[in-house]
């Protein structure tokens, strides 16, 4: 153990589960010893009462994390605070507007509201922020799921191509771009992904 080899620069603090209370003042290594935190630990049980109390005080110390603007945003959705579940999401995608898990929670804020539309919106942001990232086959997964729920959403068929044409799967990708032209012959990126896709297909 660290205090027991008095080391001066240690690289790992080990904390033994027993109650001996050192402090550097009484021990003869210079060290916290054993559970020589647990009185600070004990001001603050308070906070971990549950997910949103600690994520709260979270807050209240890092106002600009993300992290933990999100974290509590999940708390208050699980307990059915969707307008404070909102809030905190869309603070903490201003601060990390990248963050996939943030607007898939958003998507998740806005479907419990019933306001699909913003929650389908959601959930495409997503998928580009997938691919932007490079994660072609959660992208894929996730638009797949767009169009199954939505098979006459043209966008949906679109997005779809998109990542199977990025993920190299050309032929599938022309037949969500000739779904969406059909369901929407006006939707001009479609028909220019379509053109790229042929190309490559040569």
């Amino acid at each position: 153990m660290v205090a027991g080899l008095a080391e001066p620069d240690p690289a790992v603090v080990w904390f033994d589960a027993h109650s001996d209370f050192n402090t550097p003042d009484t021990s003869i290594e210079g060290y916290f010893d054993g559970m020589g935190l647990a009185v600070l630990t004990w001001q603050l049980v308070w906070v971990w009462r549950d997910s949103r109390t600690l994520w709260e005080y979270a807050v209240r110390l890092e106002p600009d994390s993300p992290l933990a603007r999100g974290n509590l945003g999940f708390a208050y959705l699980n307990e059915g605070r969707v307008q404070d579940a909102e809030r905190e999401t869309r603070a903490a995608l201003r601060l990390a507007p990248e963050w996939e898990l943030g607007q898939q929670n958003l998507a998740a804020v806005l479907a419990r509201q019933e306001r699909y539309v913003e929650a389908g919106e959601a959930r495409a942001q997503l998928g580009y922020l997938l691919l932007k990232h490079a994660k072609y086959d959660d992208a894929v997964a996730l638009f797949q799921k767009e169009v199954a729920a939505r098979p006459a959403d043209a966008a949906a068929h679109n997005n779809l191509g998109a990542a199977l044409l990025l993920r190299g799967d050309v032929d599938a990708a022309i037949a969500h771009f000739e779904e969406c032209l059909r369901l929407d012959p006006g939707h001009d990126r479609a028909r220019r992904n379509l053109a790229a896709a042929r190309q490559r297909r040569r």
